[in-house]
């Protein structure tokens, strides 16, 4: 069985190169191959990058000539996996992700051998809470309902309305107040409320250790199956720039009636984030670019979920 990872670059070259090298000089599996696509990075990194791959026979460096988000740039990657490579099993992880198992691959075939997935996402493990074992899959065991991503609409909808003024001012007053809680929750009673206001809301709701089905798996590494590959042309749904990749690509499968499974035999570390940061200059972009994209991302999943839009 061939095997290929599939990394989208942007700007952030260190970053890449450790994820890429992480590869490299981990995994054991002979039969795998790497797929960097560059996003159009406006510092030439692309360029940088092929320099130092070239003489790599198993990575191969597709220089994109712009900057497509994140669904059309491993879409690119995706394609040429599987038209160009013929690979049997695609791994799409962020750039910003490390693996540190040498069994990664076989631990995903082994998988498959039982489950017959077409999409497994890992235990993805946040890097700066390693130890105390942050763990971001699944991100939910059911889908947003039409309510939830109308609560989305609407609050991204009044925080673009914000003035740059009015940014800045809750940006910093809810610095403070973090700052604040970071010391009081020292005092364990503080500590101990916080829990279970957040155990409450759902947001420690992930069972980590537990193999799930047909939930909605974390977008930073997602392995595609030779069941899907075979009849998918691409990856994630094209007309997003970033933000809801995850929850429109669960909706086409359980319309499907795709198999997509949370497994944590298999794991990866994440940074997150990164790339993201570097595409805006100033906290103020940073935020407008979140929002206006999440606005985007989330009116086509509406319309997935009201049957409008067909994958």
């Amino acid at each position: 069985m061939k095997f290929t990872f599939i990394i989208l670059h942007y700007l952030a070259t260190e970053v890449t190169i450790e994820c890429i090298d992480s590869i490299l000089n981990t995994v054991k599996y002979a039969n795998y191959e790497i797929v960097l696509v560059d996003n159009k990075s406006p510092n030439n990194s692309g360029d940088l990058l092929l320099q130092k791959y070239e003489k790599n026979e198993k990575v191969y460096v597709i220089l994109n000539d712009e900057n497509s988000g994140f669904a059309q740039g491993n879409n690119i990657g995706y394609k040429y996996a599987k038209n160009i490579l013929n690979s049997d099993f695609m791994a799409i992880i962020n750039n910003d992700t490390v693996i540190t198992d040498e069994l990664f691959i076989e631990k995903i075939l082994k998988v498959y051998e039982k489950e017959s997935f077409h999409i497994l996402g890992p235990d993805v493990i946040e890097f700066a809470h390693k130890s105390r074992n942050k763990h971001q899959n699944p991100l939910r065991d059911s889908p947003l309902t039409i309510d939830e991503i109308n609560d989305i609409l609407s609050k991204a909808e009044k925080l673009l309305r914000m003035s740059k003024m009015e940014f800045y001012i809750r940006h910093y007053l809810m610095k403070i107040k973090n700052d604040i809680r970071s010391y009081l929750i020292k005092f364990e009673f503080l500590e101990n409320k916080l829990i279970r206001r957040a155990r409450k809301k759902g947001y420690l709701s992930r069972d980590s250790k537990t193999t799930k089905k047909n939930v909605i798996l974390q977008g930073a590494a997602l392995i595609f199956s030779p069941i899907f590959i075979a009849d998918e042309e691409y990856s994630f749904y094209p007309d997003t720039f970033m933000y809801g990749e995850e929850d429109i690509l669960h909706n086409m499968c359980m319309k499907k009636k795709y198999i997509m499974i949370y497994s944590p035999e298999v794991y990866i570390l994440h940074k997150e984030s990164v790339s993201t940061q570097r595409i805006t200059k100033t906290l103020y972009s940073k935020y407008k670019f979140g929002h206006q994209n999440t606005k985007k991302s989330f009116l086509i999943l509406k319309e997935f979920v009201q049957g409008k839009r067909q994958w």
